[in-house]
């Protein structure tokens, strides 16, 4: 890649993706500090008790990322990205005009959360981790605190591909970082459907099947921001009968360190049956009995 070229990127990068990091760091900013605290409070008086065993475990989990963020540095997945981009020998940009340039951004970081988010449901290490997300067994804003504290080491690895071909790495995180972002707004059970937009846009009733546990509904609605890569890729559903969330056959916690690491201590579960001589009838116990745990399959081989 030229220098001239580089130098160019540098400052579209500064003009364009710096303003939309900002962006969404104060809409979710905005979001914590207000939508959060209205919305708990309003359960707690609809509701008529204090103590909300579910909040409460998705502020502790929302606590453990924000610490998480104190103590390490997670920029390192920007900094490979930016060894990548000056390892490429492509560039698109000598050839795509700004407005392009933007869109063409924000399209690819919605398809690299998808592919993150797709892999997050269907392999099983990925999924072991995002359990905790799909853990809660109901639908709020406060759910969006319930994460791994473990995603953000891995979840920006999708983006290298388009980076290595050409794309620029900070504009295309701020992207990645919108499409996540959005999904905060989506997690609510009273918002119904919402017209032509659910043939393009991610919407509420979209991402309530994405969380739902029913049959019909697992590894449905990856999208971000958008809908169009389920639609695309063959995993859209629509709500078509009442949701249930949680994870099947999982009882809920109010034990925050259960649920953060439930899904791993599911994978070892079969491992300490054995070592206690115990008889596990799965030919692959730890794998096998994770994945029926997790993606809420019918319980299968006798396990329990």
């Amino acid at each position: 890649m030229s220098d001239i070229g580089f130098t160019e990127e540098i400052a579209l990068t500064q003009e364009i993706a710096l303003p939309l990091v900002n962006a969404i760091t104060h809409m979710i900013e905005m979001v914590g500090t207000v939508v959060i605290p209205l919305e708990i409070l309003l359960l707690v008086l609809i509701r008529r008790r204090i103590f909300q065993r579910e909040i409460f475990v998705n502020l502790v989990c929302g606590g453990a990322i924000f610490l998480l963020f104190r103590v390490w540095n997670l920029g390192f997945g920007l900094q490979i990205a930016h060894f990548v981009h000056l390892h490429s020998s492509l560039s698109l940009r000598t050839w795509m005009p700004d407005g392009c340039w933007l869109v063409a951004h924000v399209l690819v970081g919605d398809l690299c959360f998808y592919v993150f988010h797709r892999l997050a449901h269907t392999r099983i290490f990925f999924l072991l981790d995002h359990s905790v997300h799909h853990s809660s067994t109901e639908l709020n804003y406060t759910t969006n605190l319930r994460v791994s504290i473990f995603a953000p080491l891995y979840s920006w690895a999708p983006m290298l591909v388009p980076v290595f071909l050409g794309f620029d790495p900070v504009l295309l995180f701020a992207c990645f970082a919108l499409a996540n972002a959005v999904p905060f707004f989506l997690h609510n059970e009273h918002i119904q459907k919402l017209g032509w937009l659910e043939y393009i846009f991610n919407t509420p009733s979209h991402h309530r099947v994405h969380h739902a546990s029913n049959l019909c509904y697992i590894d449905k609605n990856f999208g971000g921001m958008l809908i169009i890569w389920d639609r695309l890729f063959g995993t859209y559903a629509d709500e078509a009968e009442p949701v249930t969330f949680g994870v099947r056959h999982w009882q809920p916690s109010a034990n925050p360190l259960k649920v953060l690491f439930r899904g791993w201590w599911e994978l070892l579960r079969p491992v300490r049956r054995q070592l206690q001589g115990a008889r596990v009838n799965s030919p692959s116990p730890s794998v096998k009995t994770a994945e029926v745990l997790l993606r809420c399959h019918p319980r299968e081989n006798g396990i329990h």
